[in-house]
């Protein structure tokens, strides 16, 4: 997706700044909101991919590469969830036996240490 969007960008098919992909991304989740409410699951997933698409154009405005952001963003949300589960077994429980407000602090303590550590 970036690189058809540099690709159309060259010719002219781009956003001004990067105000203008923000005030896009926004209609574009306004659209996949309101295209839930249909239940209709192509219409979900065509309004899906546009946010997504508009993800992308955003991290290319902000000389971001996608690809490489998403994968952090992975292993981050795999260690948060390996921490949060190393928490609970330490405290003689399983996460599937956790209430949502007590898997929220969980993530939330695991996000604290993780930018802890990042910080040292």
């Amino acid at each position: 997706a970036q690189k058809l969007q540099k690709r159309a960008a060259t010719v002219g098919f781009d956003f001004a700044d990067d105000e203008a992909v923000s005030a896009q991304l926004a209609s574009e989740i306004e659209e996949l909101r309101q295209a839930t409410l249909t239940e209709k699951a192509v219409e979900i997933e065509n309004e899906l991919g546009d946010v997504l698409f508009t993800v992308v154009n955003m991290a290319r405005h902000l000389k971001v590469d996608s690809e490489a952001a998403l994968r952090k963003a992975n292993r981050r949300f795999e260690g948060r969830v390996r921490a949060a589960e190393t928490a609970a077994r330490g405290e003689d429980s399983e996460l599937e036996w956790e209430d949502s407000d007590r898997l929220d602090e969980r993530w939330r303590e695991a996000k604290r240490k993780e930018r802890t550590n990042h910080d040292l």
